[in-house]
């Protein structure tokens, strides 16, 4: 069963989409579209990588704040145009409405832009990293949260259940 904001961030998403701007899906949201049996929990956000290019966060904000979204840099209230000489060093931006919540990471250091595009796919219309993309981001935060996906994910992997997927 898809939960009330799920449905607001896939339309979100395709909003995003439709409007080029350049981002991919990760975290537990972006594996859920991968196949609906990788998350162990309820998803709680909608993680997403964007280029960091200011004209691509300018739209992005301008698209958000049409959709009805509130756009945060650290606990502090921005809109469009965007203070782009703050978001240096803070690494995401994050957009609430309602109970959902977007953060949206500009900055990642982990792994390559070009790299996100040469892995990625798309999913119902929504760029998405690659799973093992999304689980390599969840091995670096290393939280306890995220070791329990990673070993989630890496059984289904071996399972014959999402073989029959031909995700890898």
């Amino acid at each position: 069963m898809i939960c009330k904001d799920q449905l607001v961030y896939r339309q979100t998403l395709v909003q995003l989409q439709a409007s080029s701007i350049q981002y991919y899906v990760i975290g537990s949201f972006g594996l859920g579209l991968h196949n609906r049996d990788f998350p162990l929990y309820p998803v709680q956000d909608c993680d997403l990588l964007v280029s960091n290019e200011g004209e691509n966060l300018n739209k992005l904000a301008k698209v958000l704040e049409a959709l009805h979204w509130r756009l945060y840099l650290w606990e502090e209230s921005v809109s469009y145009p965007l203070p782009l000489e703050k978001l240096p060093g803070k690494y995401y931006l994050r957009a609430k409405q309602q109970e959902a919540i977007v953060d949206l990471t500009y900055e990642c250091e982990y792994i390559s832009w070009s790299e996100f595009e040469k892995r990625s796919s798309c999913i119902e219309g929504i760029p998405v990293a690659s799973v093992d993309q999304i689980l390599h981001l969840k091995k670096v935060r290393n939280r306890e949260k995220d070791r329990h996906v990673i070993e989630h994910v890496e059984n289904l992997r071996h399972s014959k259940v999402i073989k029959q997927y031909r995700l890898f």
